[in-house]
């Protein structure tokens, strides 16, 4: 009877332990932010005399991440939708004449940061790579169409900070979609910034 209570107080013992362990150790949340964006796309072909070339697209982007704890260090996944909206700017040739064009440009796009990180106290500073895959976009310019890559890669850091359960957060971002596909543009998103805040669970 003594041995099986004493299995009983060990094996309760160690559920315990690891329970606590993967409460450490284990999180995630959900986040949100507002953003803004350059970008550029190239190989647009030969009615276009420049770039496409955007740099106040403004948006916003929403998801949810999951978080791999080993104080101070950690992993962080995040799923996110993002969506940029603004004007861009161009040259397009007719009739042997240089014409200055401004179009409103908009994408969607679903993004994959892999972020490595280090907490200083409440202060948390992260970076890593980033999968990038847009969902739509815009791709008439003045009756030319134009088509970009689908699938980039990219680069997100930032700095997290932690007040209990709320997060509030800065991130600077680069990507870039370049294409084998001759009929395809090349991508770039030069720069992103984004303002955001989020909730842990």
């Amino acid at each position: 009877m003594k041995t099986k209570i004493k299995y009983i107080v060990i094996v309760s013992a160690l559920l315990f332990g690891i329970s606590t362990t993967k409460a450490q150790v284990f999180g995630g949340g959900i986040v949100g932010g507002i953003s803004t964006t350059a970008v550029s796309i190239d190989d647009v072909g030969t009615k276009f005399t420049s770039v496409i070339k955007g740099n106040s697209l403004y948006g916003f982007e929403v998801g949810a991440f999951a978080k791999l704890q080993f104080k101070p260090f950690y992993l962080k996944a995040m799923g996110l939708y993002n969506f940029s909206s603004g004007n861009v700017n161009y040259q397009t040739q007719e009739n042997g004449t240089v014409v200055n064009n401004t179009n409103n440009f908009s994408f969607q796009k679903f993004e994959v940061p892999v972020m490595g990180g280090i907490e200083l106290g409440p202060l948390g500073i992260e970076a890593g790579p980033v999968y990038n895959y847009v969902i739509q976009s815009t791709t008439n310019f003045s009756t030319n169409n134009v088509n970009i890559q689908r699938n980039g890669l990219g680069y997100r850091v930032g700095a997290v900070l932690t007040l209990g359960s709320f997060l509030m957060h800065i991130s600077y971002e680069g990507a870039a979609y370049y294409s084998s596909d001759i009929n395809n543009s090349t991508f770039k998103e030069a720069s992103k910034l984004v303002f955001g805040i989020g909730i842990k669970f």
